[in-house]
């Protein structure tokens, strides 16, 4: 039981600093602030169910993740956020490790999957104000 209390505070902690981040990403345009967000949904699910409830309840937060659960999807700017930033991060990591091409090939296929997914994801166009602008 205590393994369990302890993996638990780890996705709290987890989730905490992925929400932490979404909340820069409003901030800072290059920050993908809604899979942060959803990122954090994931990390309290599994860790605290107050937490989880919160920021479903939360009235800038809750909307995109409650969009993402019922099946519509993303909205285009956090897809194409999101895929520019995966790219950005992996290519800038594959200049550090040039020397090792097996890391190199790794690194080429989490891009690619990432992509397809974000790619797979529907996509909607929120048009309503009951979202956050910076999620727009």
């Amino acid at each position: 039981m205590h393994k369990t209390r302890i993996v638990k505070t780890i996705f709290l902690g987890l989730g905490t600093i992925s929400l932490g981040l979404a909340v820069l990403g409003i901030f800072l345009p290059l920050v993908p602030t809604t899979p942060l967000v959803l990122l954090s949904a994931a990390l309290y699910a599994k860790g605290s169910d107050k937490m989880y409830q919160w920021l479903i309840d939360h009235k800038w937060f809750g909307p995109q993740i409650k969009q993402y659960q019922s099946g519509n999807g993303i909205p285009r700017k956090a897809k194409v956020m999101a895929i520019t930033m995966t790219w950005a991060g992996l290519l800038f990591s594959a200049y550090l490790i040039s020397a090792k091409p097996w890391l190199l090939a790794i690194i080429y296929f989490v891009g690619v999957g990432i992509t397809a997914y974000m790619l797979s994801l529907p996509t909607y166009n929120n048009n309503s104000n009951t979202s956050f602008k910076a999620f727009d």
